[in-house]
């Protein structure tokens, strides 16, 4: 049963200090990771529990409502990174005021010991919640999440000529490399290497050559999975890679920077190909790999819908939260 305290209003203070801390000294205050907002939705959630009696709660993303929740029932939280993995490597985190770090540091500390077992989207999220929120290694699993957009029905066969079709899908231009991505265009190009770029979301002015839809929607950008041959996801800084785990689900393979929860989501040399953050070289040369073989491309592809199908899928997680959940059912916090 679905639980929630959004409609919980964040606390006067923290409305307050959100307002102070930016205007006066330009520095970010998190509001969704304060102590006074915290104590709230806690308080919240303990009269929901009540009325519920569940056996077991999942908390998604919830840290800051089961930090100070007094309940006694069992809690599994779900977590992508800790804040410490996060600041400077998201823009968002970058630039927070310290009060404002260390109200999220305590949450996060008293969230980790109420939490009964963590579930990691990613080995990069479960050695974080290791190193930065201190929980031991065997009360920490990694189950990476499903798809947010899932194939309708079955996948057709990929043509098998002409040239390679390569989509990038850029929700932040700066974060997802979109720079790198028309880079490693304008190269193949220069080789005459038969390729077809698409870049999806919002995007400067580009060279032309390179299609570029702007923002669409699910169904198109389903359609896009099952038009492309690769994804070329050439971000900065990537947690859970939710566009990976989509295009995987439609047989698309990934030609993707190590970074992040990445290589848990792209098996290298299985369903994509990762490549070192900075080298472009190699991100071109993969590309133009890619392009002139086209049995290592159906090799990736049959590789990415098989990883769907086992790893990267609800089922998958669910299961593990599942087992999780009855390990912890009449455990020390029941």
């Amino acid at each position: 049963m679905p639980v929630s305290t959004q409609a919980v209003p964040d606390a006067l203070l923290d409305r307050a200090l959100a307002r102070l801390l930016d205007r006066r000294w330009g520095r970010s205050y998190l509001v969704g990771h304060a102590l006074a907002t915290s104590l709230k939705r806690g308080a919240a959630l303990d009269r929901r529990l009540k009325q519920v009696s569940p056996d077991v709660v999942v908390a998604v993303a919830a840290s800051q409502d089961i930090a100070f929740s007094r309940s006694g029932i069992p809690v599994i939280q779900v977590s992508d990174t800790t804040l410490e993995a996060i600041s400077g490597y998201y823009g968002l985190f970058t630039d927070v005021h310290s009060i404002s770090q260390w109200q999220a540091q305590v949450i996060a500390a008293f969230s980790s010991r109420r939490a009964s077992h963590t579930l990691a989207a990613t080995d990069w999220a479960r050695e974080a919640l290791v190193r930065d929120d201190k929980i031991p290694p065997h009360a920490v699993s990694v189950a990476p999440f499903g798809p947010a957009i899932r194939p309708g029905g079955k996948l057709g066969p990929r043509p098998s000529r002409g040239p390679t079709k390569v989509l990038s899908v850029v929700s932040d231009w700066d974060r997802k490399g979109g720079d790198r991505v028309v880079r490693v265009f304008e190269a193949l190009r220069a080789r005459n290497v038969p390729c077809e770029f698409t870049i999806v979301g919002r995007t400067p002015q580009l060279p032309s050559g390179i299609h570029a839809p702007g923002v669409i929607g699910r169904d198109e950008l389903a359609a896009m999975y099952r038009s492309h041959d690769v994804l070329l996801e050439l971000a900065r800084s990537n947690a859970a890679g939710v566009t990976l785990t989509d295009a995987a689900g439609f047989g698309l393979p990934a030609i993707a920077t190590r970074t992040g929860g990445v290589p848990t989501i792209v098996a290298d040399g299985v369903s994509g190909i990762l490549v070192d953050n900075t080298d472009e070289a190699a991100i071109t040369a993969a590309v133009d790999a890619i392009a002139q073989g086209r049995s290592e491309l159906n090799h990736l592809s049959r590789g990415a819908e098989e990883r769907a199908a086992t790893v990267l899928n609800w089922d998958a997680w669910s299961a593990t939260a599942l087992r999780v959940a009855e390990s912890v059912v009449g455990g020390p916090d029941a």
